[in-house]
């Protein structure tokens, strides 16, 4: 019997079994986790943003999408715009003094600001979304 290269159950490193205590001490430091968003603006100086993880982005996908039936059968339509405003409202823990924190606010605001609540929504949701690899860089 020849051996191959697929790893096996045998071959693969066991996991140990938490208690609950030990794995919540995991999961409360992957709460904790943030990252930062630097915004250049555009006659120098920067804004800078700290951000973590959604809890609830089914929620606010959700709450950004309609259902209609046509037809074609049922079709559903998330506004994008709006889930990134979500994104940002809900995952920005610091912002620079006086910066527009509401979703109301944020509509109101110059295209350049709206543009950058816009990608920083978008990182908060590909942080949401990130693998375990790229979690833990950021411990």
């Amino acid at each position: 019997m020849s051996k191959t290269d697929t790893p096996t159950e045998a071959d693969e490193p066991k996991q140990p079994t938490l208690s609950y205590e030990e794995g919540r001490k995991q999961t409360k430091r992957y709460d904790n986790l943030t990252k930062e968003y630097h915004a250049e603006l555009p006659e120098g100086g920067i804004w800078v943003f700290e951000f973590q993880m959604l809890d609830n982005e089914e929620q606010l996908i959700e709450e950004n999408t309609t259902v209609s039936k046509g037809r074609e059968g049922v079709q559903e339509d998330t506004d994008i715009e709006s889930l990134r405003y979500d994104a940002f409202v809900n995952g920005v823990v610091e912002a620079p003094e006086g910066f527009p924190l509401s979703k109301t606010k944020i509509k109101r605001a110059d295209k350049l600001t709206r543009k950058i609540v816009k990608q920083v929504g978008d990182e908060v949701l590909d942080f949401t979304n990130a693998d375990s690899e790229t979690i833990h860089q950021f411990r």
